[in-house]
């Protein structure tokens, strides 16, 4: 049998990067949604994570972590049948160069495959910031 001398090498860049920042989520701790928490992430983009009721509902991305969590309570607080003391948070700062892969779409991906019912359950939803929807910040939302 013939050595092999040559062959492809492929890295999965995307699934490295997937498991290192499951990883590092696992060893923050959720902050309640309260302003002062808020003003404490820096403005630097990055991903962030959602929680209600200590269930993981929402993962995205932002250009600016304080901004965008800061609307997400906004948004939180006109909502009907729900409450901010429901709410928590973790933000992660990641550098320019790894936020253009996306990271957000495969943590969803990750986290929805779990055997865990309902992780991300608002991705998709009509939750986010930028989603349309008429009326959708005064609508119930569960």
């Amino acid at each position: 049998m013939a050595k092999l001398f040559a062959d492809n090498f492929e890295i999965d860049i995307m699934a490295a990067l997937t498991t290192q920042l499951v990883e590092k989520f696992g060893q923050l701790d959720a902050a309640e949604m309260s302003e002062a928490r808020i003003q404490e992430v820096a403005s630097t983009q990055g991903v962030y994570q959602l929680y209600h009721r200590g269930t993981l509902v929402y993962v995205g991305k932002a250009d600016d972590l304080q901004k965008r969590v800061g609307e997400h309570r906004s948004k939180i607080g006109a909502r009907l049948n729900i409450s901010l003391a429901d709410m928590s948070f973790k933000c992660l700062y990641v550098h320019r160069n790894w936020t253009t892969l996306a990271p957000e779409a495969t943590l969803i991906k990750h986290y929805k495959g779990q055997r865990k019912k309902n992780l991300c359950e608002w991705n998709g939803k009509g939750f986010g910031l930028h989603d349309p929807g008429k009326e959708r910040d005064t609508c119930a939302f569960r």
